[in-house]
């Protein structure tokens, strides 16, 4: 006695592969952002960056903070970031972009013996 068709079968099947590619999508979107454990602020390293994501959202915990970790949006392209620093002088030990962590794009003299400084993001430029 047969209870249960060819054509049913096949039905069960692809219901079956779509609810499994359903809930791995769900699993894999749901890891994108991710509460960290209490990291104590005697520690060397804390935050996200160590786990390859961006800080979105921190909150106190007993000794330190807990970080919010999420995947960088990669689909979103870089954005040119510069700005201007205000008006160094040439006698200041540290001038320029350096300190910002950040390229030198332009500079302009300014009314105190020394310079404004466009500061670009910095690129990596390795292929």
């Amino acid at each position: 006695m047969e209870f249960v068709s060819y054509g049913h079968c096949q039905c069960f099947v692809l219901l079956y592969i779509i609810a499994s590619l359903t809930y791995t999508y769900a699993a894999i979107a749901s890891d994108k952002c991710w509460w960290t454990g209490c990291q104590l602020s005697t520690w060397a390293v804390t935050g996200c960056k160590q786990y390859n994501r961006i800080e979105q959202n921190t909150k106190n915990c007993s000794g330190g903070l807990e970080y919010y970790c999420c995947l960088p949006n990669l689909d979103v392209p870089p954005v040119n970031d510069c700005w201007w620093t205000g008006c160094q002088s040439n006698s200041w030990a540290v001038k320029g972009c350096n300190s910002y962590n950040r390229t030198e794009r332009n500079r302009k003299a300014c009314e105190t013996n020394g310079f404004k400084y466009e500061c670009c993001a910095n690129r990596n430029t390795a292929n």
